[in-house]
Formats: C-alpha cells, sequence, structure tokens
C-alpha cells in the first residue's frame, strides 16, 4: 500500500455518501475493473493480473488525494479517468531506443525492454530521475556490447550486406523515439499474457 493514502476515502453510490477504508475501495474497484474486462485478460494468470492492477489503482487513488480529491464515485467514469492515467503515467514508456548500423540497417528495441534489463526485471520506479531521461540512457547503453540487447531488437530496415553487428555496436548511432500512440501499461500485461497462451502446445 501506498504510504501516502488515508485510512479512509468518503465513497459516493448514487445520492449516498460514506468513508470507506481506501484498502477496501482499491480492492472493489479492482474486481470491477477486471469484471468489466473479463474478455480482455487470461484469468489463468488471475493473481499476477489483480496484484498488477491493484498497484496501479493505488497509485491512480493517491494522484486523487494529491489533488485534493476526497470523493469518489464507483458508480461514475471512474474507470475512463483510470485508464487516461495509466496512459498519461507511462507516456515516458513509449518510447523504442533504435540502433542504426553502418550498412543502414536499424534494430529497435523498447524503452520497456532496456529499463527491465536495467533494473533487473524488478518494477520501475516511476520516480527515479534515470527512467525520463534520455540522455542518461543512451550513456548507459553505451556501456553495454549488442550481445546484451540483441534478443530484445526487432529488425526494422535491413539493407544486405550485413556487417559484425557484435564488432560494431559501440560506434553505431543511437536514439529513443517516441511512439505514436501511448498505451495503457496493463495492455502491456495482456499481450504478454496472449504470448503465453500462443506458446502453448496444441
Amino acid at each position: 500500500m501506498i504510504e501516502n493514502l488515508p485510512t479512509y476515502f468518503e465513497v459516493k453510490i448514487g445520492n449516498s455518501k460514506f468513508d470507506m477504508m481506501t484498502e477496501s475501495l482499491i480492492t472493489t474497484l479492482c474486481h470491477q475493473y477486471l469484471n468489466k474486462n473479463q474478455n480482455i485478460y487470461n484469468f489463468d494468470h488471475y493473481e499476477v493480473i489483480f496484484i498488477s492492477v491493484k498497484l496501479e489503482l493505488q497509485k491512480f487513488i493517491n494522484s486523487l488525494v494529491e489533488k485534493d480529491i476526497k470523493e469518489f464515485d464507483i458508480l461514475g467514469d471512474w474507470i475512463e479517468q483510470f485508464q487516461q492515467f495509466q496512459q498519461d503515467k507511462n507516456q515516458y514508456l513509449c518510447k523504442d531506443f533504435v540502433v542504426e548500423f553502418s550498412d543502414k540497417s536499424k534494430w529497435s528495441i523498447k524503452l520497456l525492454d532496456l529499463l527491465s534489463l536495467k533494473y533487473n526485471d524488478e518494477e520501475i520506479d516511476d520516480d527515479d530521475p534515470f527512467v525520463k531521461n534520455e540522455k542518461l540512457i543512451l550513456n548507459w547503453v553505451k556501456t553495454l556490447n549488442w550481445n546484451d540487447l540483441e534478443m530484445y531488437a526487432d529488425e526494422i530496415q535491413r539493407p544486405q550486406p550485413e556487417p559484425d553487428y557484435a564488432k560494431e555496436f559501440k560506434r553505431a548511432k543511437k536514439e529513443i523515439i517516441s511512439w505514436e500512440k501511448t498505451i495503457n501499461l496493463l495492455d502491456l500485461l495482456e499481450a504478454s499474457n496472449n504470448e503465453e497462451e500462443d506458446d502453448q502446445p496444441l
């Protein structure tokens, strides 16, 4: 639980208003959100999905507290607000790291994959200045080798003949490019679950 959250939060249902424990409110919202999106997520991974959604809802409620919003309408349009909050909060992750070699071939790596590598697959801290500073990220990438990144890379441009990427990576052109569309971080969880389903034997 985020430490800044109050113990109770004022809740509105129709014309009724009452205080509800914030932990209970978040759990209620989590079930409501997952029930509305039950056709999207693979509930074979329900515990992982529930924990992930609950954590994001904690951040969402905390953002309301920081804006001094003291009332929450459970039957209102909070899901749309939550999704917009997700998109705004995760905009910095919606970028690709692109490397170009001497043959003009280009390889793209999701910034999220780079940061996961940096933090050893642990949770990325939104408040860490590093994750939103492209210069710091590019300087860190220069300390890596192509072999560290190749498994995450998608080739987006391939001329022939190929150079020796492992030898050339250090001096290759590098940049970070923003995505055209911001995503909801929970969409990545959905995509990951779908990939696991595709990998299952027939």
